[in-house]
């Protein structure tokens, strides 16, 4: 086996082993309806949280930072609990972008809560992200 082969063998043996990032999710999207969601069914996901630091914690400077740059058509991702709200998986940013543009809706895929548990990686910061 070449010596570049068997290094990228052992790569991808290592990120199977490893938490995947966010690209399984936009993977597993890929193909699937785009909605049009009503933004006031997303609103709660601006809320702040505990959890949330910088540019993840909506309202702070550098949250609204990056949802200035973000762009609109890329749909969100989100999932639709058993009792029926939706959970952001994926665009909280663009939430916040598309209701400061005043927009009614926003484009998005939306997943069951039975399909979103199959999905955990870590973020950019290193934090596992799940949806149990």
């Amino acid at each position: 086996m070449e010596f570049n082969a068997l290094v990228n063998s052992i790569l991808e043996s290592v990120k199977k082993e490893s938490l995947p990032t966010i690209q399984v999710l936009y993977d597993y999207v890929k193909g699937k309806p785009v909605h049009n969601i009503p933004i006031k069914k997303l609103l709660h996901e601006l809320e702040p949280t505990e959890w949330e630091k910088g540019e993840e914690r909506p309202g702070t400077k550098e949250f609204i930072e990056r949802a200035k740059d973000t762009n609109l058509k890329y749909p969100i991702i989100a999932f639709k609990t058993n009792s029926g709200k939706l959970l952001i998986m994926d665009g909280v940013h663009r939430i916040w972008k598309a209701n400061e543009a005043n927009h009614k809706t926003v484009k998005g895929h939306i997943l069951t809560q039975k399909e979103a548990k199959k999905f955990k990686w870590k973020d950019q910061n290193g934090v596992t992200v799940s949806f149990n």
